[in-house]
């Protein structure tokens, strides 16, 4: 995954689905609740990603007054951690600029970034806001020195893959070592985990839905959680965050806290588990 320092990757992430080909660039709109052609591949993330990257953290921040537009310069500014998913021309594997970012995988130092504060001060007004849940685990992360935020949305309900995630710890690992531009020896890890819960008039499902597969088994491995009813912070944000209301479901957000090495636990766990739950 060290070929990704350029813009295309050498890991393709690659759909088949039930559909005529169709021109390489679309709208985000077009992606929605429909199965359509797809060559995708893991990028590098450039500058020309900025507006894609903002998009897919409406869908994890909704109505939170984080602003946005700091956090995705923050991502751009270390474009040596993470990656983009965007749709590829099959033959030439080459993305163009202006189509949408369908995914972003990263992982954010925790400073003293304004953006980072807005983002603590979001949170605890949640914890403090439910009932049976205990602020304390959440502050102390808030508190902590060597703590971060990994980014892990998307819009495309492709399927989970391991790769991009060990890629992320692989490149994590790299600049730890190269000791580059920030400290990358993480104690305890943030993570925002959408979800969707059956409504009572949905007599089909009773499962919770997972937005990313993968979430469902990262959870495990959490110190620290909690989650709301998010469809109010959904409904107050009056730009597209990904989802539109559903009748058979409410959307939620869960967050959890965990530590770094337990992350790095639960990502290598991810390819057999993901076998095990084909």
């Amino acid at each position: 995954m060290s070929a990704k320092r350029s813009r295309m990757m050498d890991t393709d992430v690659a759909e088949d689905h039930d559909s005529s080909d169709d021109e390489v660039g679309m709208e985000i709109e077009d992606l929605k609740d429909q199965k359509v052609p797809m060559e995708l591949k893991g990028l590098s993330i450039e500058e020309d990603d900025y507006f894609g990257i903002k998009q897919l953290l409406l869908p994890i921040l909704p109505n939170s007054n984080v602003i946005l537009a700091d956090v995705a310069n923050d991502i751009i500014g270390q474009n040596f951690i993470g990656h983009i998913i965007k749709q590829v021309d099959a033959q030439t594997e080459e993305a163009n600029d202006e189509d949408p970012v369908l995914s972003i995988s990263t992982i954010l130092p925790l400073k003293n970034q304004k953006w980072a504060q807005d983002l603590g001060k979001h949170l605890i007004k949640k914890a403090e806001s439910l009932k049976d849940i205990n602020p304390l685990g959440l502050k102390s992360f808030l508190d902590g020195k060597n703590n971060a935020w990994m980014v892990n949305s998307r819009f495309v309900n492709f399927p989970a893959r391991a790769e991009g995630l060990l890629s992320l710890l692989q490149d994590v690992q790299e600049a730890s070592q190269k000791k580059h531009k920030s400290s990358w020896k993480f104690d305890s890890v943030l993570l925002m985990v959408p979800r969707m819960h059956p409504k009572s008039e949905n007599e089909m499902e009773s499962e919770v839905i997972y937005k990313n597969q993968e979430d469902e088994l990262l959870i495990q491995g959490a110190e620290w959680s909690m989650e709301w009813n998010a469809e109010n912070d959904f409904k107050q944000e009056e730009e597209s965050v990904g989802w539109d209301d559903d009748d058979l479901y409410t959307r939620h957000m869960m967050v959890i806290v965990i530590k770094f090495d337990k992350l790095t636990e639960m990502i290598h766990l991810l390819p057999n588990w993901l076998l095990a739950t084909q």
